[in-house]
């Protein structure tokens, strides 16, 4: 996720940084800052408060499966 990415580089962040705020680890966030996972909708909500609105997922899709789901690429 493009967004992601640019708030860890604005906010002068790492993964690990980040991935300690929000109690993950620092795999998992750089999957989801690479698009391949989807948050759950509690860590969505999560890195939503953690980035005060700026990082907000749209898990309103009806395929959406909870956290560790792959994202299939364009591959």
């Amino acid at each position: 996720m493009k967004k992601m990415r640019h708030y860890l580089i604005d906010k002068d962040l790492t993964v690990k940084d980040f991935s300690e705020i929000l109690d993950i680890t620092p795999t998992y966030l750089s999957g989801i800052v690479n698009g391949k996972y989807l948050p759950s909708r509690k860590l969505a909500r999560n890195i939503a408060k953690a980035t005060n609105g700026e990082i907000v997922f749209d898990l309103t899709q009806k395929d959406t499966k909870e956290s560790s789901q792959l994202i299939p690429s364009n591959k």
